[in-house]
């Protein structure tokens, strides 16, 4: 094994697991800390990556092969919702008033 391939391999284990998982549990954080309409629109964040799950699960269900590649499809269902959650991290940050005099 080359040295490429014993750092490479590690990183794409954590981005499979970590990606999916980042997904669900920091859009369920701002929930939790965000009010009103930021705490919906955190929320909704999620849906890609629910959609994705939907989709492999009854996909399976008819066919048993029919994702065979299904943790590469959940990262690349992870990106746009975690994409959506930082953009809305930064509006929010900017969006709020400064604490200073002028």
């Amino acid at each position: 094994m080359s040295v490429l391939e014993e750092l490479l391999f590690p990183l794409i284990g954590i981005a499979v697991l970590g990606l999916p998982l980042l997904a669900i549990v920091l859009p369920i954080l701002a929930m939790r800390r965000w009010q009103g309409a930021w705490r919906l629109l955190a929320g909704l964040t999620m849906v890609p990556l629910i959609y994705d799950l939907f989709r492999i699960v009854t996909g399976l269900a008819a066919d048993p092969t029919s994702h065979n590649l299904f943790p590469l499809e959940m990262v690349l269902w992870s990106a746009p919702g975690l994409f959506l959650l930082l953009l809305l991290w930064l509006i929010r940050l900017g969006s709020r008033p400064r604490g200073g005099t002028a």
